[in-house]
C-alpha cells in the first residue's frame, strides 16, 4: 500500500531520541525515506536499522564541518521536507 509520502525524502534532526525519533518513524510510516541525523551515534543507528529506507548520519549541525561532512546530500539528492526538534 502506498503512503502519502512514497517517493519524497525527509531530513529528520534531533532524531536519535524524543521528538525527533516520533517525527522519523511518522514520516518514515508515510512512505517518505528518512534521513535522520543527531549527535548520538548508536541511537541513531538503531532507530535508522528500524525504519525502513532510511540513512543514519551521526553529526553535530552546530558545526559547520558536519554539516557538509554528512553526505546525505549525494545520498538524496531532492529534500521535501524539513523538521527539526525544537
Amino acid at each position: 500500500m502506498g503512503g502519502r509520502l512514497d517517493g519524497r525524502v525527509a531530513i529528520v534532526t534531533g532524531a536519535s531520541s524524543g521528538l525527533g525519533a516520533r517525527f522519523a518513524e511518522t514520516l518514515s510510516g508515510a512512505g517518505a525515506a528518512v534521513v535522520v541525523t543527531a549527535r548520538r551515534g548508536a541511537e541513531l543507528s538503531q532507530l535508522a536499522d528500524r525504519l525502513p529506507d532510511a540513512l543514519a548520519v551521526p553529526a553535530d549541525l552546530r558545526s559547520d564541518a558536519d554539516r557538509r561532512a554528512g553526505g546525505y546530500a549525494q545520498s538524496h539528492p531532492v529534500l521535501d521536507r524539513r523538521t527539526a526538534e525544537p
